[in-house]
């Protein structure tokens, strides 16, 4: 990314904002969205709060991705000494969903310019479904215990239910059916916590 002087901070945020979304399966507006207090790089975890809903979540991030948002969080500092905003527009205030989108594609089409008439449609989004497919598949070659594994990813993505989790699963038909039978004892691992409120 060139550093453009008019499109202030863009060749620091714009890498960073991608490679969060993609080692931790982020919804869009949790990154663009993300407040700069709820990054705790130096315990290693960021606090996603009221997401989809009123759920909030704790998400731990690893080494290698905290010391690399460590080094972007030390050099937008010195553009946006008192952002509020993780990932600031110029203004300070998050970028809007339509910027994430079309900059995500021209980065993709750069990448792959063959894909570009392909009618194969891809979204920013969709890192959010590799995140899902990349783990469910790391496991299955490590032959880990799907039916153990899965509440977690659930939680880590801020599911309340493990079908929500398997739906961005449905793109790999071959192994889905699988998977989908492993986990139905899995619903129950985890119980609901009461949090003192009444219905």
């Amino acid at each position: 990314m060139p550093d453009t002087p008019y499109l202030k901070g863009r060749h620091l945020i714009l890498p960073a904002i991608f490679r969060l979304m993609y080692c931790c399966g982020l919804r869009c507006k949790e990154a663009r969205t993300l407040a700069r207090q709820n990054v705790h790089l130096d315990q290693g975890y960021l606090d996603v709060l009221q997401s989809k809903g009123p759920k909030s979540r704790r998400v731990y991030i690893s080494q290698e991705l905290t010391e690399y948002l460590a080094g972007y969080d030390s050099r937008i500092s010195r553009l946006f000494p008192d952002r509020t905003f993780f990932f600031p527009n110029r203004k300070g205030r998050p970028y809007g969903a339509c910027w994430l989108e079309r900059n995500f594609l021209r980065f993709w089409y750069t990448a792959f310019p063959e894909k570009k008439d392909s009618g194969i449609s891809i979204r920013a989004y969709d890192l959010r479904h590799h995140f899902v497919y990349a783990n469910m598949n790391r496991w299955l070659r490590e032959g880990k215990d799907v039916n153990a594994m899965l509440p977690y990813l659930m939680r880590y993505m801020g599911h309340s239910e493990i079908k929500n989790t398997l739906y961005y699963f449905h793109l790999v038909p071959d192994i889905y059916g699988g998977i989908l039978e492993m986990s139905g004892h899995s619903e129950g691992l985890i119980p609901e916590v009461d949090d003192g409120r009444e219905e």
